[in-house]
């Protein structure tokens, strides 16, 4: 310490030193390439949101999910009765099906590609790309829907608010802005038009989609009153 070395001038001992370091025989540990995180894509590097003005869902929702199934599960007794029924392509139409739907559905494929204990691993691997991506809304209705939850003008507490958003879900999308009395950037989650409505609809026709795999006993093993739960928790969180 400074103070020691004030009252004894030969502090530290003349012998003393510093553990040598062997720097030619130490070699630095490196990750293993799967290991590494992923690089975050730079503005310039995103693929730009194509945007849209929302659509008001239609009463027919319920008969177009149940059309979609139905032609799923027809194609699914085809591939058998033709012996090309595979688990890759089984796993690849229902994630087909999944992103048809959208919202919640794709929330569901998401949760199953984690059950490897019930389901077959190329099952897994194809809900494992399930992605929920859409369309953007425009500036005026996305202000629209924030003035609304902040009972005030947008101006009131953003300088600068990007009007394009920088990523976009089925249910809401991103905006990156500037807050004007903290002085700082933030990232505005903005909840698409009608989007509780489509969640609490969508949760209601899983169930009914849940009820007829277990009449079934498709795949028996899996709990599916389980999965009913986290999306019930996942939409109240959303």
């Amino acid at each position: 310490p400074h103070w020691w070395s004030q009252w004894h001038p030969t502090w530290p001992p003349p012998h003393a030193s510093s553990p040598s370091v062997d720097t030619e025989s130490e070699q630095p540990v490196m990750l293993p390439s799967k290991l590494s995180p992923t690089r975050l894509l730079r503005p310039s590097e995103r693929s730009p949101v194509v945007m849209a003005r929302p659509r008001k869902p239609s009463r027919l929702r319920a008969w177009y999910v149940l059309y979609h199934f139905c032609l799923m599960s027809c194609a699914f007794l085809f591939l058998r009765l033709t012996g090309r029924f595979s688990r890759r392509e089984y796993g690849r139409r229902v994630r087909h099906f999944l992103e048809r739907m959208g919202t919640l559905w794709i929330r569901a494929g998401q949760i199953l590609a984690l059950r490897s204990d019930v389901f077959s691993a190329e099952f897994c691997d194809e809900l494992s790309q399930l992605r929920d991506k859409g369309t953007g809304i425009p500036l005026d209705i996305a202000q629209a829907v924030i003035e609304q939850e902040l009972q005030a003008p947008l101006a009131q507490y953003f300088d600068e608010f990007e009007p394009q958003p920088f990523d976009a879900t089925t249910i809401s999308q991103v905006h990156l802005a500037h807050l004007r009395d903290e002085n700082l950037w933030v990232a505005v989650n903005v909840q698409r038009p009608h989007a509780e409505w489509m969640f609490r609809h969508d949760a209601a026709l899983i169930r009914r989609t849940v009820a007829i795999l277990q009449l079934f006993s498709i795949h028996s093993n899996m709990r599916w009153h389980d999965l009913c739960i986290e999306l019930d928790a996942l939409m109240a969180r959303e």
